[in-house]
């Protein structure tokens, strides 16, 4: 996330984000960069439902800044590529481009228990209806529990060798299979050497001394899942580069955009969310990582127990088939009558929460309303029925006069429906706020938890539901959560935090269990659900003084929508990241920086002026800033 005071609006500066990055960093932390060329990575999650929402309207808005000159999509296998620029505007000339071009061999190899005899398992070449037998394998263990199945088939498979990926359908699932893994391998496993042992301190300084990861690693396991901090991912994924680690276990952050070829993938029932068949263009999007291009000709992909219909619900896959591209907005288009009814309803939280969607189409199509004031050239418009145009137009337009929600606030917050905008104003109007004692409370301050929990409820209670205050004790965890991460602790110190406090609380705990819930909050709260909705609540509290002429405490409002994107609340810390320095490298380097206040040459010069050798920081972070100073020297 670049400060935008380092932008040259002169130089060639590229810029990698997701959607919710690029729609925050375009809307609230620099408004007027202007994009000139945008290139779409993985474009088929356009039809990712809220995301793909959201995806479009990113997509939408930049395109018709004027500043574009070159739109880009890319994706894997698609039969429909022209779905893309369908839209395009006039004055784009489009065209779409498809290539079958298969750089390495990728073989479909089923896996299936030999009858009668569970140690005992066949191997079968599919391609299409033709099955051929091509061997078979014999398990040193007996797999007593469907979850040693997949790690003991992978470990029968290719012992002795290293290049494998084991997919798992989630991070504990992860954790388990790599124990597993450990436990077949044998002490004759034990993996050394500097590289794994820089990964391991690594491990134990910045997540806990007894994380499983710091135990795998040491015969050549190891587990990658997208809640784990950057820099350790980072040093996995080069380890396994290296043949420093036989096997890695990954969940769904492998079909993210992680370039992490492989010689074999297993596989047994993948699934992408919780309890949700993976599809199958994803399935090949993970497939396409078997084979290492330039250095094999081949790669193997795995299906465990390919012919049980109880463990691939959609079949077993056979051949690689071409997939078609489907806009999730469009797919509500097709069907609106749940938006507008969700509209004329006033956006019932209950609802929003139970089908996000359908507050992220309703968002979108009623900013793009009231900001060309009307549906002409609204994409999804033109897989709409006229009636139901004319019905979605209605029941926005008697809403917004209901609403009265500027469009700048209803373009910074996507996917909150300008109605629950309009009911938390309400609430502060209601209470006849005379000051800012309702504005969030500086991270800093002793009682900053106690006002971030009160936040916490009136979002809740306005413009989300059940994300905030599940339970009492559950809003103050997520509170302390937000104020450490704000602060800038490192995830260790939040761990640390998150134990003592049920320590305290007298409560039991299971440290693995700790450790990931942790980690999962932190990205799934701290870092996306909380700048979503703190941000909104900032924007309609300014509203309301504003209105109510309060220019002082409007003024005196904080946007800490960025200092919870970096998880970082001084400028030294937010310097350090700016110069591309990963959190948990910016953290640890800050608590050795007396001023909190440095710019760019500030810490730049604070960087140049140490002993590297003599400083206390693991080898993998020091090795980070040894490769930003290098890249500063040029």
């Amino acid at each position: 996330m670049p400060n935008p005071e380092l932008l040259d609006p002169k130089a060639h500066t590229v810029l990698v984000f997701t959607q919710e990055r690029f729609h925050l960093f375009s809307t609230r932390i620099a408004p007027t960069y202007k994009t000139h060329i945008l290139i779409v990575d993985e474009a088929q999650k356009v039809g990712d439902l809220s995301r793909g929402v959201l995806l479009q309207q990113v997509i939408d808005s930049t395109a018709s800044e004027g500043s574009l000159e070159y739109l880009v999509f890319a994706s894997p296998f698609a039969a429909n590529p022209e779905a893309l620029i369908s839209d395009a505007p006039d004055l784009f000339r489009s065209t779409a481009v498809a290539s079958d071009q298969v750089t390495v061999v990728q073989n479909l190899i089923w896996v299936t228990q030999v009858r009668f005899n569970p140690r005992a398992w066949q191997l079968t070449l599919v391609e299409g209806e033709a099955e051929d037998a091509i061997g078979e394998i014999r398990l040193p263990n007996n797999p007593d529990t469907t979850s040693k199945r997949l790690p003991f088939v992978a470990h029968a498979a290719t012992r002795g060798t290293g290049g494998n990926v084991i997919y798992a359908n989630g991070a504990a699932e992860a954790e388990k299979a790599a124990a597993q893994l450990f436990d077949l391998l044998g002490p004759a496993a034990a993996k050394g050497g500097a590289e794994v042992d820089d990964v391991i301190a690594l491990a134990k300084r910045t997540v806990h001394p007894n994380y499983s990861l710091v135990r795998v690693l040491r015969r050549g396991v190891a587990f990658h899942y997208g809640n784990m901090p950057l820099t350790l991912r980072i040093g996995i994924e080069d380890l396994f580069k290296a043949d420093k680690i036989q096997y890695l276990v990954c969940t769904s952050t492998l079909l993210e955009g992680v370039n992490l070829p492989c010689r074999n993938i297993f596989a047994r029932g993948p699934t992408k969310g919780r309890g949700k068949p993976m599809s199958p263009e994803d399935f090949w999007n993970l497939a396409g990582r078997a084979g290492r291009w330039g250095t094999e000709f081949q790669g193997n992909i795995f299906c465990i127990d390919a012919k049980k219909q109880n463990v691939w619900k959609q079949g077993a896959p056979r051949q690689k088939a071409k997939y078609r591209i489907t806009r999730a907005s469009e797919q509500i288009a097709r069907s609106p009558a749940e938006v507008i009814a969700f509209i004329q309803a006033g956006a019932p939280r209950e609802e929003a929460a139970a089908h996000p969607e359908r507050e992220q189409f309703a968002s979108y199509a009623w900013t793009y309303w009231k900001k060309h004031s009307g549906f002409d050239g609204f994409g999804p418009a033109s897989t709409m029925p006229t009636d139901d145009l004319m019905a979605l137009e209605s029941a926005i337009a008697e809403r917004d006069r209901d609403a009265d929600i500027p469009l700048e606030l209803m373009e910074r917050n996507p996917g909150i429906s300008p109605s629950a905008m309009r009911a938390l104003f309400n609430y502060f109007e209601k209470r006849g706020l005379s000051g800012a004692e309702y504005s969030p409370v500086p991270a800093s301050s002793d009682d900053a938890v106690e006002g971030f929990v009160h936040i916490l409820g009136r979002i809740d209670e306005h413009l989300s539901r059940n994300v905030f205050s599940i339970s009492a004790p559950r809003r103050y965890q997520l509170a302390l959560l937000i104020v450490d991460w704000m602060r800038g602790y490192p995830l260790n110190r939040i761990i640390a935090s998150r134990e003592n406090y049920l320590i305290r609380k007298k409560r039991t705990y299971r440290l693995p269990n700790l450790i990931r819930d942790v980690m999962s909050d932190v990205e799934n709260i701290a870092r996306f659900v909380a700048p979503k909705y703190i941000g909104c609540y900032t924007d309609v509290l300014r509203l309301y003084f504003e209105r109510r002429r309060m220019i002082n405490e409007a003024e005196a409002l904080d946007d800490v929508t960025l200092q919870l994107e970096l998880g970082a609340s001084t400028k030294t810390q937010i310097a350090l990241m700016a110069l591309g320095l990963s959190r948990t490298t910016a953290m640890e380097i800050s608590e050795l920086i007396a001023d909190s206040e440095l710019d760019r040459n500030g810490v730049i010069a604070w960087l140049r002026a140490q002993d590297w050798a003599y400083v206390d920081l693991p080898n993998l972070l020091k090795r980070e800033v040894e490769n930003l100073l290098t890249v500063l020297t040029g």
